[in-house]
C-alpha cells in the first residue's frame, strides 16, 4: 500500500508539472503571436538594405520581445539580423524575434535571449557554427568565418546584464562591430576582435563563428 501511495503521489506530481508546462507553453505562444502582430505595425523601412545600430532609439527599439521592448532586451535578435545580412541572406527582424520567442527567450524576455540559442538558429539555417568561449576569445587566434556573433558581460558584475553584437570581417581585414555602442549609433572598427574586448574591458562569454558549410 505504501508503494501504491507513493506511485500515485508521484504520478499526480508529474501530471501537475506537465500541466503547468503546457500552460506556460500556451501562454508563451500567445505572447509570441501577439508580439508578432504588434511588431508588424512598426515601420522598419529605415533599415531597408542596412544594418541596425540604434537599438536604444531607432524604430527597432519599439519592437516587442517577451514582456519587454527591444530597446531593453533585443541585442541578440539584432545581432542575428545583422549577421544574416553579412551572410548575404537578410531576414525580417520580426521573423527572427518570433523564432527566438519559441527557442531562446530567457525569463519571459527579462534577460533577453540565451546567447547559445544563436548557434541553434544558424544551424537550422544550414550554417556551420564554431564556438570559442571565455578567455579563449582573447587568448587564441580568431577562427576564420563569414560572420561572427560575440556575447559578453558589460562588467564583471553579471547583474549589469550581457550584450550581444554581430561582427563582420571586411575586405580590408578589419572587424566591424554592429550595434556595439549606443553612444555612437554606428559601427565600430577594430583590427582585431580582441582589441575591442580589451579596450572596453568586456567580459567575454562566447564568440560564435558562422560559416557556409
Amino acid at each position: 500500500m505504501l508503494y501504491l501511495r507513493r506511485k500515485t503521489k508521484w504520478k499526480t506530481d508529474a501530471e501537475d508539472a506537465a500541466s503547468k508546462s503546457v500552460l506556460r507553453y500556451a501562454k508563451d505562444d500567445d505572447i509570441a503571436k501577439s508580439n508578432y502582430e504588434y511588431n508588424s505595425t512598426i515601420d522598419l523601412s529605415k533599415y531597408d538594405g542596412k544594418y541596425i545600430n540604434d537599438q536604444n532609439t531607432g524604430p527597432v527599439s519599439q519592437l516587442k520581445f517577451g514582456n519587454r521592448q527591444m530597446y531593453y532586451n533585443g541585442c541578440e535578435i539584432i545581432a542575428t539580423y545583422n549577421a544574416m545580412r553579412t551572410l548575404g541572406k537578410p531576414e525580417d527582424i520580426r521573423d527572427i524575434a518570433y523564432e527566438y520567442e519559441k527557442d531562446g527567450k530567457m525569463l519571459g524576455g527579462e534577460f533577453g535571449t540565451n546567447p547559445y540559442a544563436a548557434q541553434r538558429y544558424f544551424e537550422r539555417k544550414g550554417y556551420k557554427v564554431e564556438t570559442v568561449k571565455g578567455e579563449d576569445i582573447v587568448n587564441k587566434k580568431t577562427p576564420d568565418a563569414d560572420a561572427y556573433i560575440l556575447s559578453y558581460w558589460n562588467t564583471d558584475n553579471v547583474m549589469d546584464m550581457l550584450h550581444t553584437v554581430a561582427i563582420e570581417k571586411d575586405k580590408n581585414g578589419e572587424y566591424v562591430f554592429y550595434n556595439d555602442d549606443a553612444r555612437y549609433e554606428k559601427e565600430v572598427r577594430e583590427t582585431e576582435i580582441q582589441n575591442r574586448i580589451k579596450v572596453e574591458e568586456y567580459q567575454p562569454i562566447i564568440l560564435q563563428c558562422i560559416s557556409e558549410k
